[in-house]
């Protein structure tokens, strides 16, 4: 490299000190950490080709309604195929309460997204709590988590009022918990909606009483028109509203989440690097799991081609599965010319950085010590210059070979 090239280099690369700073968790990345929705699993879709851990049972013929056709009647066929097919995939599941039967409803002539009655609260907390220790009894030791509703600021799945939320979520706790004391309780998952946002959703069910119903808080972060950058601030204003209330230490699962629609984003390299940087980032935020919506779908989030191949966010999906699972991050922080550098470390001495710009195309100087970059297509390559062009598709440059 000339003298000339190393100098311009360096201007570029000039950093007088971090603007964004995130402090990470000290553990290593589990394989848990990366779920998925995948709307036709047991069905019409193929298993998914990516790597995870959990599978979340939500828009797969699983609801409230689709089991318990009428009192004390259930149709367990599809919830059975779609739980023993993670199971022999070595999967965990979360289950996701959801769609009142119109026999259970307390207003069953309401017009509702999945059928009349199915947007409102039970008329019996009775019904509820018989059908979560059945769910709960067939699959115990199966299903690891239970969510307690599904989107509960979107009256396209809830029009009740707060204290029937309240009421709902510590009727399925005990249900659940009286089959089966070793199952994990996930929040009830609010989105953005034109009830506003999660976390003041979050914030409402917290002063009414619910953070004593649940183990872990969830929520759905898409992004909409944002960059994934911004689940930066998404994280950290669902864990102001849980500190607020006494509950900053629980844990936080995003249990859908990702761009949204995908006419959000025109292009399937803008999906890449929308997957490694959403992924990379709600780890360093402290997000225990995040659930990718969805696999299989046709217009939301979509990681798969319809000849069952995988799309160029499916491979970063897998890409960014390889780089965090295992490694412990010990930095992830913005430079002043806009650069990010998460760190990662392994055991026997590994090092690696991921690093993307994402405004622009940069040069960035890196340790000598790296020698490998990883491209989010799965490539590697060698190089020994100490500089590496960088842009909004991130890659990860290492020191040896970590997985």
């Amino acid at each position: 490299m000339t003298k000339f090239l190393v100098c311009v280099l360096s201007l570029l690369t000039s950093i007088s000190g971090a603007t964004t700073s995130i402090t990470t968790p000290t553990s290593a990345v589990p394989v848990s950490y990366h779920a998925l929705s995948e709307n036709g699993v047991a069905s019409w879709s193929p298993w998914p080709s990516v790597s995870f851990g959990t599978l979340r049972m939500w828009n797969v013929g699983t609801r409230w309604n689709q089991i318990e056709t009428s009192a004390g009647s259930y149709n367990w066929s599809k919830a059975d195929s779609v739980v023993n097919l993670a199971r022999n995939n070595g999967k965990d599941l979360i289950y996701t309460f959801g769609g009142t039967p119109t026999w259970a409803s307390s207003n069953p002539g309401q017009g509702c997204l999945f059928g009349n009655g199915s947007c409102a609260s039970p008329k019996s907390m009775s019904d509820l709590s018989s059908f979560a220790k059945a769910v709960a009894t067939r699959y115990k030791g199966k299903i690891k988590y239970y969510e307690l509703w599904n989107e509960p600021n979107d009256t396209h799945y809830y029009t009740g009022s707060m204290s029937s939320m309240v009421a709902m979520s510590q009727t399925i706790r005990d249900a659940i918990k009286s089959v089966d004391s070793s199952a994990v309780i996930l929040s009830p998952c609010p989105t953005w909606s034109s009830t506003g946002a999660p976390y003041t959703w979050m914030n409402s069910f917290l002063a009414a009483g619910g953070g004593a119903h649940f183990d872990v808080a969830a929520y759905h972060a898409y992004a909409g028109s944002s960059a994934p950058e911004f689940v930066i601030s998404s994280v950290q204003n669902m864990r102001n509203a849980l500190t607020s209330h006494g509950y900053g230490s629980k844990q936080i699962f995003i249990t859908e989440g990702g761009w949204g629609e995908d006419k959000a984003l025109t292009s399937e390299d803008l999906r890449a690097n929308f997957v490694a940087r959403y992924l990379v980032l709600a780890w360093a935020k402290g997000v225990d799991k995040v659930v990718w919506y969805a696999y299989d779908s046709t217009d939301w989030g979509t990681l798969y081609t319809s000849s069952g191949g995988l799309r160029p966010a499916g491979t970063a999906y897998n890409q960014i599965h390889k780089w965090l699972t295992g490694a412990t991050m010990s930095s992830c922080a913005q430079d002043s010319n806009g650069t990010w550098q998460c760190k990662l470390s392994r055991s026997g001495g590994y090092s690696g950085q991921i690093i993307w710009n994402p405004n622009k195309s940069t040069g960035y100087d890196v340790s000598s010590s790296f020698t490998r970059k990883w491209t989010l297509s799965g490539s590697l390559s060698s190089f020994s210059s100490g500089y590496v062009t960088v842009g909004p598709k991130p890659i990860l440059v290492e020191n040896k070979a970590g997985f």
